[in-house]
């Protein structure tokens, strides 16, 4: 997820990285480093933007990219199959 990120930076893009929980997001802020330019690191529970339908985020700029960690695709978009 982090190395896909610094690749998009490479190529120009904004990338956004969604953490499940504010424990993550730094988790991810260290691995990442000092002052990483380029990525935003954020809990999902912190945007209300996120489209429900296409896991997404709405209203990003047109060359801005978003990486969702797979605990957030569990978290919010999982279903109980009992």
């Amino acid at each position: 997820m982090i190395k896909r990120a610094q690749e998009l930076v490479e190529q120009g893009r904004a990338v956004y990285i969604l953490a499940n929980n504010d424990w993550h997001k730094d988790q991810i802020k260290k691995e990442l480093g000092p002052r990483p330019i380029g990525i935003t690191v954020e809990a999902a529970a912190s945007l209300r933007s996120i489209g429900e339908q296409a896991m997404a985020l709405r209203d990003k700029y047109p060359n801005t990219e978003v990486i969702m960690d797979h605990y957030v695709i569990f978290t919010r978009w999982s279903r109980n199959q009992d």
